[in-house]
């Protein structure tokens, strides 16, 4: 039988003009598909020896092509649908152990690792978990969540104003570990929470607003506990990232210092004048007869936050920080700082003649506080810093014309004048570092102090 079998399939490719004596032709991947292929083993790869054999393979390629290649690598794997527990490391320091961060993580039914998916990161409320809110993450998402990844890690830190510059870190990390795991669109990065984690999601957008899209707190404001003056100076912060912020009109109190209305509520009015005055993405919706518990979102309100994208690199960055986890904005990073940073939780001020307390306070935080600046106006780069002991520049044909002469001016000195190189070498570094491949930049430099910038 097996004979037959075999006779009946040789006459059948002899009919077609095969011959089944011959050894079959292996499979040539076309210039494409091997790009593609080294590109992978760059960002894959531990050991510097493969990486620097791939980038050797890469060198000769017209950056462009190296460019394309890098938008479409296959990094992950496939995995089911459905609610699973990761654990997912978190560095603490050098001296430390890592943390272990629990997080819930739902994966979309027809999941495929080659097509990038929308995340959401979703906060739980004080005394929560993960387990209960990306439950109650997928209720208000309804039909929407078939499109989701979530993600709803528990006893989250970080992203507070009062949270050590180690902290500081674990908000990126679980961000930079999920783009890992899963395949994941990074211009359409979420943060969602309720109450504790709608401060979360609140402070996210004021610090760390390079790594989303858009947030959505619930029952929550931005919880900087330092007074209005300090939410002054930092919320013009989030002057590209959308907020909606949905939260009960009854969820209010009463100071016990001073009688007056105090709470959640009270809180975000503040926010929305400030808002309007600054012309901030900031909406704000109350819902009448509601307090603290059963802040739902309006469904078309929701499902437009988690349609927008994240905005397109700006030519106009300007952003305060604590820490240098939280320096970054666009095309401008803080690596260093000058001095020591602002660790104290209290803040004593003593007005001078004609000054009120307000304004004391307000040029008090903007002296303690970090910040990095700048704006791009045809080929002359402008930046701004304080209390930065090194910055970095990032640059691609989006921003400045790569192929003319540009200038970097930092605090008023030039840095840099000249035709900066584009380097396959540092679009694929910037990309393997951060795991972002749908914002590439093949100029990277590095500004001290003191001295000319160095292209890296």
């Amino acid at each position: 039988m097996l004979h037959l079998i075999l006779a009946i399939a040789s006459a059948t490719l002899l009919a077609t003009g095969l011959d089944p004596t011959e050894p079959a032709t292996p499979y040539v991947p076309d210039e494409t598909e091997q790009r593609i292929g080294y590109v992978n083993s760059y960002m894959m790869s531990e050991q510097k020896s493969e990486r620097s054999h791939a980038l050797r393979k890469l060198a000769d390629d017209p950056i462009a092509e190296v460019a394309a290649a890098i938008t479409k690598v296959q990094l992950w794997q496939d995995m089911e649908a459905g609610i699973s527990t990761r654990k997912i490391a978190i560095p603490t320091g050098r001296k430390q152990a890592a943390k272990t961060l629990e997080v819930e993580l739902h994966v979309p039914e027809g999941y495929d690792a080659k097509t990038a998916y929308p995340l959401l990161i979703a906060y739980h409320g004080q005394g929560g978990d993960g387990k209960q809110f990306i439950r109650a993450s997928l209720a208000l998402l309804g039909e929407q969540a078939k499109e989701f990844i979530i993600a709803a890690p528990t006893d989250y830190n970080g992203m507070w104003l009062g949270s050590s510059a180690t902290e500081s870190e674990e908000p990126l990390h679980l961000i930079n570990q999920l783009k890992h795991l899963v395949h994941i669109d990074t211009d359409r990065i979420y943060v969602m929470g309720y109450s504790l984690g709608g401060h979360a999601s609140f402070l996210m957008a004021t610090l760390h607003k390079d790594s989303i899209a858009a947030a959505v707190p619930l029952a929550g404001t931005c919880a900087i506990q330092m007074g209005a003056e300090c939410l002054d100076v930092l919320l013009p912060n989030i002057h590209s990232t959308p907020v909606l912020a949905v939260y009960g009109a009854n969820d209010q109190s009463e100071d016990p210092a001073t009688n007056a209305p105090a709470g959640i509520a009270v809180w975000n009015r503040y926010i929305k004048q400030q808002a309007e005055k600054l012309k901030l993405p900031i909406t704000m919706i109350e819902l009448p007869d509601v307090g603290h518990g059963g802040v739902i979102p309006p469904k078309d309100a929701l499902k437009e936050t988690l349609s927008q994208k994240r905005a397109p690199l700006p030519k106009t960055v300007s952003h305060r920080f604590r820490h240098t986890p939280q320096a970054r904005d666009g095309w401008l990073r803080q690596t260093k700082f000058s001095g020591k940073p602002w660790t104290s939780q209290q803040l004593i001020v003593s007005p001078a003649n004609g000054e009120t307390v307000a304004e004391a306070m307000a040029a008090m935080l903007k002296e303690k506080l970090g910040y990095i600046g700048g704006t791009i106006d045809g080929q002359t780069i402008n930046i701004e810093t304080h209390l930065s002991g090194q910055i970095e520049v990032l640059l691609n044909d989006d921003l400045v014309d790569l192929d003319k002469p540009i200038t970097i001016i930092v605090d008023g000195t030039v840095r840099f004048e000249g035709i900066a190189k584009r380097k396959i070498r540092t679009m694929l570094d910037v990309a393997r570092e951060d795991w972002e491949f749908q914002r590439l930049f093949p100029v990277h430099f590095q500004i001290g102090r003191k001295g000319k910038a160095v292209q890296r």
